[in-house]
């Protein structure tokens, strides 16, 4: 491939038009029309400073072996490049500003600020897809993180879409295009004076240091930013590759649910979505962590491809939801299993739990014939609870609950979901925890549980509050203690500091007699 081929080829990979290139090289667009047709070629000077320019090594530049494609793999992604493309989009803006006039910012600015109101109404398809699964996955009793995670990608991806729909119209739009002269802003020709030719080439030469000095500087930065960048990147790695896995998962789960006479065109192409833009990301993250060669046009019609079936999934998934029934309230094909406890009723008899809290419920039943007996009944779904009701030394009767962690039964809990997704009728699930307890006995005998149950909780409390006192007691007793110490140091060093001061006395005493003396021999 030879010189002028290539020096074309990277002038339009860069974005550069023949007069921009003309001007970072101080030559006249004319020269490189010349190198690009092949008619002269450019000096040492100028070879060296198109290396640095598109970031290639002068045999790469120069050598006509070398063919396109190994020009290309010679220039992998990496972070270096990246901060050359920040760098050169940020001066191009900056020079583009300055040829700007008024009116075409104005013009520009209102762009895009209409752009990124329409990207902002776009945001509602991902957050109603978000609200769909946080529905979802809290009738399912599905953990918490699992949606944090499916929020994270959502939302990441709809960043992604954002920024890259916001640079991509601003390049195209401005950054690439000529400046017409309507919009350029008036030369002052008049003020311009003639620079001698020698000042023209101290400039050029100061021009030239100053870039090589720049280039250099943003090597050392660009290395820096690619070490830190890689480090944050391979942890991303990991996580990312887990809801890579995650999502697989999911569609495997939604297709086998399928086989199970449970489908869900909805959910199925959600779960493509979110594995083909996983994907994407996880495909990138590996390409700027290993420097590997991508095939951008193909990621980007990918990508384009999830959020479609994502926001195609989300609209049939939701019409797919107006056929279920939601109920609040537990499954009706549970073991719901009942104990019953009878307890003799004495006077200091109470009840440790008189009071409901968020998982088990205490009613009272009235019934006179029970004067000497408290019935206590206790309704809760035995697979998913263990219940223990004891008397304790003290007369308090006891509830134990504790829930089968360890032996869940994952079986029947599967089997009962697919059920309720067959007949199309969700339930709250969190009511399997739920525990019913009615205390049957006489109304006096009531009256008797609550109060000795009063008695008991301001006793407790009482004993509390005893305790700390005693703490508090025994820290003020310290702290005295401390004080008595520190005060005896005190005095100690004051009777210190005072046989000091009567030897400084008494050393003063003698200076001023040998003072008197030397003076006595010395008249």
């Amino acid at each position: 491939m030879k010189f002028c081929e290539k020096l074309q080829m990277l002038r339009k990979e860069k974005g550069y038009s023949q007069e921009q290139l003309a001007d970072l090289l101080d030559v006249s667009r004319q020269a490189v029309s010349k190198w690009e047709s092949g008619l002269t070629y450019p000096e040492m000077d100028k070879l060296l400073t198109l290396c640095k320019i598109f970031n290639v090594s002068l045999d790469d530049l120069t050598n006509d072996e070398i063919s396109k494609t190994n020009l290309r793999e010679h220039k992998k992604n990496n972070f270096s490049n990246l901060v050359y493309t920040i760098i050169d989009m940020f001066e191009k803006s900056i020079e583009m500003f300055k040829q700007m006039n008024k009116k075409a910012l104005g013009k520009m600015f209102l762009e895009l600020v209409i752009l990124i109101i329409i990207l902002v109404i776009c945001k509602m398809p991902f957050n109603y897809l978000e609200y769909l699964i946080r529905n979802l996955f809290t009738s399912l009793n599905i953990r918490y993180a699992f949606y944090s995670i499916c929020s994270f990608i959502i939302n990441l991806i709809y960043f992604v879409f954002f920024v890259c729909i916001l640079i991509y119209f601003y390049k195209t739009r401005y950054l690439d295009r000529e400046i017409p002269e309507i919009e350029k802003k008036p030369l002052n020709i008049q003020n311009e004076a003639k620079v001698p030719e020698k000042k023209k080439v101290e400039a050029k030469e100061k021009k030239e240091t100053i870039e090589e000095r720049k280039f250099i500087l943003f090597d050392l930065f660009g290395n820096l930013l690619n070490i830190c960048l890689k480090i944050i990147l391979f942890f991303t790695l990991l996580g990312l590759c887990f809801c890579f896995v995650a999502f697989v998962f999911f569609l495997v789960l939604t297709i086998i649910l399928a086989l199970q006479k449970i489908f869900s065109f909805g959910l199925i192409l959600m779960a493509m979505a979110l594995v083909i833009g996983t994907g994407v990301i996880l495909n990138l993250n590996i390409a700027w962590l290993f420097n590997h060669e991508n095939n951008y046009k193909m990621l980007l019609i990918n990508f384009l491809t999830s959020l479609v079936l994502l926001a195609s999934g989300g609209a049939i998934f939701s019409f797919e939801l107006t056929h279920y029934n939601f109920l609040n309230e537990a499954p009706q094909n549970v073991t719901y299993a009942h104990k019953s406890y009878t307890f003799p009723m004495q006077d200091n008899t109470f009840l440790v739990d008189a009071f409901p809290d968020s998982y088990h419920y205490l009613t009272y039943k009235v019934n006179d014939e029970l004067k000497t007996e408290i019935k206590y009944d206790i309704y809760y779904y035995s697979d998913f609870q263990n219940i223990e009701v004891r008397e304790n030394a003290n007369n308090a009767i006891a509830l134990n609950l504790s829930a089968n962690s360890i032996n869940f039964p994952i079986k029947k809990f599967s089997t009962m979901i697919i059920e309720n997704l067959q007949a199309k009728t969700l339930y709250n699930y969190d009511h399997l925890y739920d525990v019913n307890i009615v205390v049957e006995t006489s109304q006096n005998n009531i009256d008797i549980l609550k109060q000795n149950y009063l008695a008991y909780e301001e006793e407790y409390r009482q004993k509390e509050m005893d305790y700390w006192a005693e703490e508090y007691e025994k820290q003020i007793e310290d702290l005295e203690e401390e004080n008595y110490s520190l005060r005896d140091q005190r005095d100690e060093y004051e009777i210190k500091i005072s046989d000091l001061q009567d030897k400084i006395n008494e050393l003063e005493e003698k200076l001023a007699d040998y003072k008197a003396r030397v003076e006595d021999l010395l008249n």
